[in-house]
């Protein structure tokens, strides 16, 4: 959905508003509406939100900062912290400890106390960088190996999440493991899922590449929307040479490119759906306010 479709959306969610004030201001009808149109519109503006899954070791920080093309937190950070790490849009850098009870914190000595102590639950960091207008990015902690289900911190970020990018190691891919905590996630969360398999540069010849690719499609099928290879180090070099001239050509060698046009039709996919809801919405509300008009101008 282009910028252009959600500025129409939002613009006949607005004449619906004053419809509704002209014709029952004050009414319980039109409060209702009038809230429901609010969080329509909400949602309307608010970026898809992408989540990273997988073990530890896999890639996962590393796609994040070769898809917003910048480092997002120092490893050291994220690795000792345990929460997941919200990356989002804002005009100045910013981070925001959000605890359990759902209260945010600006991230000082006293947050740093709370996240500890295991009060945290997620880290907002907010960057200045304009691709994350269009969607933000969840960094989960890497699970353990052999680990078979998913803990309370990524679950609760699943809930926010409406793509899923599950990563797996390409020497060891899909281990049984893996599986288990993939099928336990949300089936609407699932039904949004990129399978990447990273460390791709680790295997020997194309036709590892070719035979590993095979093998995922044939385990995978209908488990995941898309499947990407990623030589991830490769990318993490790559997404720092943007304007160098071989730049295009390297992201594409490196499994970049495949990663970022699926991922771009996920997203618009996603923005698709939103528009689809919206206007059978809008709709659905035009036919019931044709009668309750007449009802209250009768009665008038």
């Amino acid at each position: 959905m282009t910028a252009a479709a959600v500025d129409q959306i939002l613009s006949e969610l607005s004449a619906c508003c004053r419809r509704l004030e002209s014709l029952a201001s004050g009414s319980a009808m039109a409060r209702n509406l009038t809230r429901m149109f609010d969080r329509l519109g909400q949602r309307l503006k608010r970026p898809p939100r992408v989540e990273l899954l997988g073990e530890f070791n896999t890639g996962k920080s590393t796609i994040v900062n070769a898809l917003i093309g910048c480092d997002v937190l120092p490893t050291s950070i994220h690795a000792n912290t345990r929460v997941p790490l919200l990356v989002h849009y804002s005009e100045r850098p910013s981070l925001v400890l959000e605890c359990r009870d759902h209260v945010r914190h600006r991230f000082d000595d006293a947050a740093l106390a709370l996240l500890r102590a295991g009060g945290g639950c997620m880290l907002h960091v907010g960057l200045p960088v304009p691709i994350l207008k269009s969607f933000e990015l969840i960094d989960t902690p890497g699970l353990a190996s052999g680990m078979m289900r998913a803990d309370d911190h990524l679950m609760s970020a699943c809930r926010r999440a409406h793509i899923a990018i599950w990563c797996t190691t390409a020497t060891q891919a899909w281990k049984a493991s893996e599986q288990a905590v993939w099928l336990g996630l949300p089936h609407r969360l699932k039904r949004q899922g990129l399978l990447v398999a990273t460390q791709a540069d680790g295997l020997n010849t194309q036709r590892d590449r070719e035979r590993l690719e095979a093998r995922l499609r044939m385990e995978t099928a209908g488990r995941f929307a898309g499947l990407a290879l990623l030589a991830a180090a490769e990318a993490d070099d790559v997404r720092r040479m943007r304007d160098h001239s071989d730049y295009a050509t390297r992201w594409e060698d490196c499994g970049g490119l495949a990663l970022e046009t699926q991922l771009n039709g996920m997203l618009a996919g996603e923005m698709a759906r939103r528009e689809t809801s919206a206007r059978r919405v809008l709709a659905r509300t035009a036919t019931r306010l044709i009668p309750a008009a007449a009802s209250i101008s009768h009665a008038a």
